[in-house]
């Protein structure tokens, strides 16, 4: 376990993997169902936890390979609660498709990436978030800015516009970076070793442009697979598992925000689908402190997740590729 996650985001993972229910929960650690509905799920009641409840919860986490030892109580809310000090309006749009078209449906970590960071802004802020879902890009020729985001550009109030999908899938992802980037000469791109059909993507590299050939070797030898994030003349790799066998390796994440006017733009891209929710689930981790602007224009902030996933074995037709863990390995701004 990572030890800046918080108490309520590892009960919530625990009810993933063994479906307890809440009475399950209290037959289970000996803690009252009542408060343990109120850690997974905090509505702002007052929680009165007693010495004894400490005690049992602990034992019962240390079963599941954790302890209170090394976790906040809570997820820190500053990431959340000062972009809702700036703003109310928050819309989050995520893309829906199918990764393996007519074997695999909308796959179980886009749907938690998608709802964890909806429920994080609710909790941490009270504040009720727009989620919206936008198809993806298939083979996509042309390029042409999506509405929501030219009018949010325009409306002249303060809102939080959120996008999460890689740069070749969402749309609204591409037109997000190309706005943040802007005329900046950033050294920003993905390179994928695969040949599907994707959208031409601005941000979209070819393996033979990578310097060195141990890497670009490692990527294109991968199975097929393998992948790179390219940030700053770096490159973060990640070399996928052989189809179909059971284990655990390393993707990548980025995340992209910049204040537009009084615009709050926030670009959550990863080389897959794991990577991509795992950086997702993980923005209360980014300091924004330098974020707000009285100009209208905020530096580039940038921030690097690295994402531990573990891949079962024959898996289809359902793609059950698990986030194991999620870390913040560099951030910076441009």
């Amino acid at each position: 376990m990572k030890p800046r996650l918080s108490i309520t985001r590892i009960l919530r993972e625990i009810q993933g993997k063994t479906e307890l229910t809440y009475r399950g929960f209290e037959r289970e650690s000996g803690v009252d169902r009542r408060k343990i509905k109120e850690l997974i799920n905090p509505t702002g009641k007052n929680l009165t936890m007693t010495i004894d409840d400490f005690i049992k919860l602990n034992i019962f986490l240390q079963g599941h390979n954790c302890s209170l030892a090394i976790l906040p109580f809570f997820e820190p809310p500053e990431f959340f609660s000062s972009l809702v000090r700036y703003s109310s309006d928050i819309s989050i749009y995520c893309t829906a498709y199918y990764r393996q078209p007519r074997l695999t449906d909308l796959s179980a970590w886009d749907i938690d990436g998608f709802m964890a960071v909806s429920r994080d802004f609710e909790y941490a802020t009270g504040t009720r978030v727009s989620l919206e879902k936008i198809n993806a890009l298939w083979g996509a020729s042309n390029f042409s800015e999506p509405l929501q985001l030219k009018q949010a550009l325009k409306s002249g109030k303060a809102e939080i516009v959120i996008s999460i999908g890689s740069p070749r899938m969402s749309l609204m992802t591409e037109a997000m970076m190309r706005r943040i980037v802007s005329s900046k000469n950033i050294d920003l791109g993905f390179i994928w070793a695969d040949k599907r059909p994707s959208f031409s993507s601005r941000f979209l590299r070819e393996p033979k442009s990578i310097p060195s050939q141990e890497i670009r070797s490692a990527i294109t030898g991968s199975n097929g697979e393998g992948s790179a994030l390219c940030v700053n003349g770096k490159y973060y790799k990640c070399l996928p598992a052989l189809k179909n066998a059971k284990a655990e390796y390393h993707s990548y994440g980025i995340v992209v925000i910049r204040q537009i006017n009084k615009t709050i733009l926030i670009s959550v891209s990863g080389l897959n689908g794991p990577a991509t929710s795992g950086s997702a689930a993980n923005l209360g981790e980014i300091n924004i402190s330098k974020l707000f602007t009285s100009s209208g224009s905020s530096p580039i902030i940038w921030a690097v997740f690295e994402v531990d996933i573990f891949a079962h074995a024959n898996a289809k037709p359902i793609d059950v590729r698990e986030v194991r863990s999620t870390r913040l390995v560099e951030q910076g701004q441009w």
